[in-house]
């Protein structure tokens, strides 16, 4: 599965790129879009309570998308009610982001998208490499993993800087 650093890197990426059209871009929204590309995989909390294993389960689905997205859209409603859609829609993109990143990984059984249905869906595509967890924190089957990682960070940042800098984005060019 894809780490937090490539999550944070897309949330980061399409809240630069305008995803969240009007709003002001700054660091509380920066934040918020970070907090939301990582959010799904919040589920192993419940796994050390429990010691069961929710990963790529109730968190990783559209419903559980859909329903914090609204909760955004509701929030943001009550302090201004002419942007509750934008937060919505930048909520709904982002936290998708998190389950197609999860949806491409090789490796585990794919994430359950349409839950509370027990199915696993995993893409015939898979672009991600998997993470060898049974090797150890620092075996060097990692290296490949953090290599593709880090590439993937680099491209993504460099292609949503170019995309703003030639004007496709609703965000002004720096």
């Amino acid at each position: 599965m894809p780490s937090p650093l490539a999550h944070s890197v897309t949330g980061y990426a399409l809240a630069q790129l305008g995803v969240a059209g009007s709003i002001q871009k700054h660091w509380g929204t920066i934040t918020y879009a970070l907090f939301v590309a990582i959010a799904p995989d919040f589920d192993f909390a419940l796994q050390l309570l429990t010691g069961e294993n929710y990963h790529r389960g109730a968190t990783h689905s559209l419903l559980f998308c859909l329903g914090l997205s609204a909760i955004a859209g509701i929030i943001s409603y009550g302090v201004n009610k002419r942007k509750a859609h934008v937060w919505f829609g930048l909520t709904l993109i982002i936290y998708a982001s998190h389950l197609l990143l999860d949806y491409l990984t090789r490796g585990g059984s794919g994430i359950q998208f349409l839950w509370p249905l027990p199915n696993y869906y995993q893409s015939p595509i898979l672009i991600f490499p998997s993470v060898r967890h049974w090797e150890g924190l620092f075996h060097r089957s990692h290296l490949v993993f953090l290599g593709f990682e880090t590439l993937y960070a680099v491209l993504l940042l460099t292609l949503s800087q170019w995309i703003r800098q030639k004007g496709w984005s609703t965000q002004p060019k720096p």
